[in-house]
This record gives C-alpha cells, structure tokens and sequence, in this order.
C-alpha cells in the first residue's frame, strides 16, 4: 500500500490544472494524435485542457479532424499574423491559458502515457518553475539536449547543468513565472524565436527540475512532410536572437556566473556554427553588426571564452579578422583537427570547468549511454511481462499457431 505521504500527493496530482499548447498551421498534421496524448498523458486528472492555436487556418476545418471532441476539453483558438513561425501562436496560445501550468507541445509530437502526471507530481514535490520532460525518437530511442551532470538530483544548478543548453521549451512551466517576468517567444525572427524566452525563463526560475527515472515523456516524430526546409540566411538573421539577448537589460543585470554561462552556450551554439554554415550569407555591413555584438558580448562575459576549446577560440578570430566572402567565412588550415576541437589549451581548466569543450562532449556522450541503458532495461522489463507464467499455454499455443 502506498504511504500516507504518497497518497496526498496523488490526489494533489489529480487537482492540478494543465494547459497543453499545439500550434498547428495545416489539416496535414496528425492534430488527433497529439490531442489523444495529453489525456493519456493525465490519467485521473480533471483539470487538463488542449488548446489548439489554429495558425492561419479556421477553427472548423481543425475541429473537423476531430469529431466528437469535448469542447471543454478541447478548445481551438484562431491566430492569423502570416508569419510561417510558431511564436506568433504559442504566444496566443500563452495568452489563452488559465491554468496554473502550461506545456507547449509540436503537432506532429506526442506525449506518453502519463507523463504529464509524472512531470506535475514532480513539479509538486519540489515546487518547481519549470519541469523538463525527456525525449525519445519515434523508435523509442531515448535523446535528450539536457546536459545535466550524471550524478545531477532532480533539482539542477543552472550553470553546473548546463541548463541554457536546453533551448527547447517542452517543459511543465508555471504560468505565474511567465506573467510575472512577461516572457513570451520572439515574434518575426527569421530564426530563433525561443532562444530569449528560454534563455529568460531558466535565469528567472528558482527551481529548474528534471524528474528522476529514465523514461521518456514525449515522442519527437519526423513524420510530417511539410517542415521548413533548409535555405540561406544572412549573418543578421541567423545572430538577431542572439544580439537581442546580448544588446538586453536582463542580460546585463544577470549574476556574472550566469551571464558567463549563457554566454559560452550562445557563442557555441550560434555563432560560432554560423560562421561554418554554408546557409550563412555574410556581407560587410553585417559583420561589423556581429562584430560589435561580440565586442559588446566580451566586455559583459570577460571570461566567457576562457572554456571554449582552440578550434573554437579560432572561428572567433576568423570572424574578427576575415573579410566577408559570398558563403561561410573561411576556414583557416589545421583548425579543426581533434585535439583543438577538444581543448582549450589548459588542462586544469578542461578538467574542471563544466562549461569545457571535454566535459561537454562527456556529458552528451553519457546521456546517450544513460539513454542506450534505459531503452535496455525497458526492453528486459517488457519481456519480463510478456513472458508466459508458468502451468499456462500462451495464446498463440492455445490458438493451436
């Protein structure tokens, strides 16, 4: 029997109100599985509602795709902007909510069963801001961009954890903080509508959890035909969401340790990749934007290029010393070679910075360890179920197959 304790918080679970968000901008999506997930996803909760923030599209033609819907349970909201972006409606979507937690989710993706019961008892337990869900791919392979420590507990430090790393907002977040702090997606970026919402939301948070257990929330699918394809961007574009975070009050105001954290995650996330990508186009009034940015970046976070590794260190010199080209900016010889894509030249500080290159790389290798070992143990469990008890003819003997 469970205990006294476990009792109360289940039936604290149950009165939780939750509101899933799915932005969708076509009848092509499979809109019926994502909704049929957030209910199996709350089992024994009354309080759970998927709102639907029809991009573009009229309310009748989605709830067409799902007839017999409860009206209650399901409400569609129309939001017309066109702009081919998510932000637009999951800020409508933001905007619609009432409920004490909120959780954005893609309308090609699905939750699992009963995970948003598992994401808001942990949410309860440890009065968390946001809860981070863990992904699988459609063929249950576990993945995850949380970098967290191995031995991490449910509670995370946000610069030891690699936090910021976690750009994806698919988390149990409470709306309160996000009315508080005013924070919304960044509407008519070409490309990095979340990077300041998340970036703000995990610095305003005081508790940032990541549920114990191994198993997967949420199923990332790749099923859908009509994702934005892949096309050029200009230096401007592909770096605005990160000058608007580096050009920003908060950002300025933030503790220096987090600052510097936040920093290395968007020099080696987004700029520097830039500067390799052959879909960036650089011209020279665009550098020198970039370039003051940086400069502006170096003077805020002195450090912050301290952990970085020699290969990365040198794509920063090449985007302040190389003239723009049509294309990526050049490489230079011998800058990408193994140990330079792994070290920054100082030993000590490899081995103990978390923000290193070396630790990094550890730390996305022993998720997917940690993913490989939960996918192993799930697949030994299963059989252990499955297996016919003993004195009993399974049903395909019984059916004489």
């Amino acid at each position: 029997m469970p205990t006294p304790r476990a009792v109360t918080e289940n039936r604290a679970v149950t009165d939780v109100s939750i509101d899933v968000i799915i932005p969708i901008h076509t009848t092509a999506r499979p809109l019926a599985r994502a909704v049929a997930s957030v209910f199996a996803a709350a089992p024994g909760m009354t309080a759970v509602r998927a709102l639907v923030i029809c991009h573009g599209v009229s309310a009748a033609e989605m709830s067409a795709l799902l007839p017999g819907h409860d009206p209650q349970k399901v409400v569609f909201h129309e939001f017309r902007d066109g702009i081919r972006s998510a932000a637009g409606p999951i800020n409508a979507g933001l905007a619609a909510s009432r409920a004490e937690y909120v959780f954005i989710l893609g309308s090609d993706d699905e939750l699992l069963p009963g995970a948003l019961r598992e994401l808001a008892g942990a949410a309860l337990a440890t009065d968390a801001d946001v809860t981070f869900a863990r992904f699988q791919t459609a063929s249950g392979a576990p993945f995850d961009t949380l970098l967290a420590r191995p031995w991490a507990g449910p509670t995370l430090d946000i610069c030891a954890d690699r936090v910021f790393y976690r750009s994806s907002p698919c988390a149990l977040i409470k709306r309160e903080l996000l009315e508080k702090h005013e924070l919304r997606m960044a509407e008519g970026l070409a490309t990095g509508e979340d990077q300041e919402f998340t970036a703000r939301l995990y610095s305003c948070s005081r508790v940032l959890v990541a549920p114990p257990g191994s198993g997967a929330h949420l199923t990332v699918h790749t099923d859908c035909d009509d994702r934005i394809q892949a096309r050029r961007f200009t230096c401007l574009e592909v770096t605005e969401a990160l000058r608007g975070i580096v050009d920003s009050d908060w950002f300025a105001q933030l503790p220096q340790p987090v600052r510097d954290a936040l920093a290395v995650k968007l020099l080696r996330r987004t700029l520097i990749p830039a500067t390799e990508s052959e879909l960036t186009v650089w011209d020279a009034a665009g550098i020198a934007e970039v370039r003051r940015c940086l400069d502006r970046l170096n003077a805020l976070c002195p450090r912050a290029q301290e952990p970085l590794s020699l290969y990365e260190k040198e794509r920063l010199r090449v985007l302040k010393t190389t003239q723009p080209q049509a294309g990526r900016l050049a490489r230079r010889e011998g800058a990408q070679g193994r140990l330079r894509a792994l070290t920054s030249g100082n030993p000590l500080r490899d081995l103990s910075a978390s923000e290193s290159r070396l630790r990094h790389g550890l730390a996305v290798h022993a998720g997917k360890l940690r993913g490989r070992l939960a996918k192993l143990l799930s697949a030994r469990n299963d059989r252990k179920t499955t297996t016919t008890p003993p004195g009993q003819e399974s049903g395909r003997a019984a059916k004489g197959h």
